[in-house]
């Protein structure tokens, strides 16, 4: 108690006893029954001191500290609300906006012992200072000292640099250094620091007067709450987390597909670690780009466009490390790739199974911080599951490969009968074909025969697509192009049949490029008209080059579209070099392409060689770009030189 409390207090239980003394003695009589008049005053007096002791108290604060009094009256209330909050995080939010209003104050950190740190569970601070999930070792010295106050409201001097035991951490970079928090309210519960609360300031009135018993009271039950609470929703979470993972076992064994797999754990996953969007982004069989294969939350429109490779963002470098990534503001990490705008913090770990990394599963918050250490540990877990279930399912899928081998191979075989085998043999004409699928079946098509004894057919395509149904399109179009190239119409009457029949199935996406064009020796011309298909290139000996444009858009496409006709004059040794977008579009390991360049350097170095020889060397070329023995498309050349009069 202060003085002026003592004084009134003292002033009060004379009054009081001096009117109960001479109560006592008209009633009993101090003379006739002492003992029993002294019995009875004793304890008047005992049971007044405190009832007045505690009212003159409240008086007095209500007269001359009414913002003590109140803001007293308020923290007991915080009290009950937070003994009615429904669950561990409604209770932080609960005494973090109770204490902002009660002490006048804009700058709080809850901060909550996890495992072996004290993290930073609920929080505020003006923008752009950043204070959600940092956290601090348990032998800091901040909680080392409050370990051995015994006050309730300490003084402290420290920084967000100076408490972050996380150097990713991420806050405002002008304010690390600011002496942000000054002081501390350790929370307790049986002896033990489970947290503390760090502020910027506390009000004048509780600093002058020394908080007393009624304020360690509340702190304490605070503490004690918070406690329970935290250990309730923990041991809520491990139920689920261990539920999740039995499910997931469960739909490992009977999924049927990566797909499956994946939606299932997403949608399980929301439950302990929620998230406002995420992904299932896969490894490319070219090892390079990543197949954005599962999106939730995102705007397609903004994120399909985007190339993603393996070591670039945060979801590459994932997949290129093999290690999890987590950012506790995005907006700090310059890897970011953004696919949304709300986005605030990322977890992101790799699906790893042996040897080989599959790709990331990838979770993203609207929330600054919203995953811990523990949520990554678990993730990391699941993500391992989710490996070995695509290592298996691969493995029955390489398994049903090898059965459907056979049928390939006569699929292949199939394919190949209808495309021609030999080339045409003029001495007026040097041909040479090279024809390579990526796989066992290809999209790429050619005809290269003679008419008569004076015209060509020179011919070359590729299908929109690939695998199988690529294969399956362009085996009908080119049954379908063998029967109107016999009829007696021109080559862009052919052209338009065969877009008209490629059009007429709307709900089948049928596109095809298509380069058709004849020769005829006898008037030394070239006839051509092209569909959309990649230039062919007329390389003159001198080395200079034209491309052979003249046409419409590719088949399929406009049903109404007009192919005209073009006429080339021909001069003796003049080259003519058909490919498809597979040698044009080829990669290096550094991602550059072969381009139309590359074929128009290898050409006119290699002007003066027998035809076999260019067509040979410019596929070498190729090889030798791409740093491998496979071709990531279906590659296909035809060269043609003229020679009228001969080979002299």
């Amino acid at each position: 108690m202060r003085w002026t409390d003592q004084i009134v207090s003292g002033i009060l239980l004379i009054i009081i006893l001096s009117a109960w003394t001479a109560l006592i003695h008209g009633v009993i009589g101090f003379d006739r029954h002492i003992i029993w008049a002294l019995i009875i005053q004793s304890t008047g007096i005992a049971m007044t001191f405190r009832i007045v002791q505690s009212g003159v108290v409240k008086a007095v604060l209500r007269v001359i500290s009414s913002d003590y009094y109140d803001r007293y009256q308020r923290l007991r209330q915080l009290v009950s609300q937070v003994r009615e909050a429904e669950n561990y995080h409604n209770m932080l939010a609960e005494i973090k906006t109770a204490l902002l209003e009660i002490f006048d104050i804009d700058v709080i950190a809850v901060f909550v012992k996890q495992g072996s740190v004290y993290r930073i569970e609920s929080a505020s601070a003006p923008a752009p200072i950043v204070l959600e999930g940092i956290q601090c070792e348990l032998d800091h010295p901040l909680p080392a000292a409050l370990r051995e106050h015994r006050h309730y409201i300490i003084p402290v001097n420290y920084s967000i640099e100076e408490l972050a035991a996380d150097e990713r951490a991420d806050t405002a970079i002008s304010y690390q250094s600011f002496k942000l928090f000054r002081y501390a309210i350790p929370l307790r519960t049986q002896g033990f620091l489970t947290g503390f609360i760090l502020v910027n300031r506390i009000p004048g009135d509780l600093l002058t007067r020394r908080p007393g018993v009624a304020f360690s009271q509340i702190i304490d039950q605070i503490a004690v709450m918070l406690d329970v609470k935290k250990l309730a929703y923990r041991l809520e979470m491990e139920a689920d987390k261990k539920n999740i993972l039995v499910s997931i076992s469960e739909r490992i064994n009977s999924s049927a597909s990566p797909a499956a797999l994946f939606n299932s754990i997403l949608d399980q996953l929301d439950r302990v670690m929620p998230f406002d969007a995420c992904g299932v982004f896969l490894t490319a069989k070219d090892e390079v780009t990543i197949d954005k294969f599962i999106q939730r939350g995102y705007d397609r429109r903004r994120l399909n466009p985007l190339k993603l490779k393996i070591g670039r963002g945060i979801v590459g470098k994932c997949i290129a490390m093999r290690k999890p990534f987590m950012a506790r503001d995005i907006r700090k990490d310059k890897s970011y790739i953004a696919g949304r705008n709300e986005t605030r913090s990322e977890l992101c770990v790799p699906i790893v199974a042996g040897n080989r990394c599959w790709g990331a599963v990838n979770l993203e918050s609207n929330r600054i911080a919203a995953y811990t250490m523990e949520d990554q540990q678990f993730l990391e877990t699941i993500a391992t599951q989710a490996g070995i279930a695509i290592e298996n399912l691969d493995l029955q899928s390489r398994m049903m490969e090898h059965r459907f081998g056979e049928d390939m191979d006569r699929a292949e075989q199939i394919q190949r009968s209808l495309l021609p085998g030999d080339l045409p043999n003029h001495p007026e004409m040097e041909f040479d074909l090279q024809f390579v699928p990526s796989m066992q079946i290809s999209g790429d098509f050619y005809d290269l025969k003679a008419e008569g004894e004076q015209k060509f057919l020179l011919a070359i395509g590729d299908v929109v697509g690939k695998g199988i149904p690529g294969a399956l399109l362009m085996s009908n179009f080119y049954a379908a192009y063998q029967s109107e190239i016999k009829s007696s119409h021109s080559l862009g009457e052919v052209m338009q049949v065969l877009n008209r029949q490629l059009t007429e199935n709307l709900d089948v996406s049928r596109e095809i490029t298509f380069f058709l064009s004849r020769v005829d020796l006898e008037r030394g011309v070239l006839n051509y008209v092209n569909a959309g298909h990649p230039p062919p290139m007329i390389f003159h000996r001198d080395g200079t080059w034209e491309r052979l444009e003249v046409g419409g858009p590719i088949l399929g496409a406009d049903k109404n579209a007009d192919y005209p006709v073009a006429e080339v004059a021909l001069v003796k040794e003049d080259l003519l070099v058909l490919y498809t977008d597979g040698a044009t579009e080829a990669i290096d390991p550094s991602r550059q392409l072969f381009d139309e360049q590359g074929v128009i350097d290898c050409v006119q170095e290699n002007l003066a060689s027998p035809v076999d020889v260019i067509g040979s060397t410019l596929l070498e070329r190729i090889y030798q770009f791409t740093k491998s023995n496979l071709l990531k498309d279906d590659v296909t050349l035809i060269l043609a030189r003229y020679q009228p009069g001969g080979n002299k």
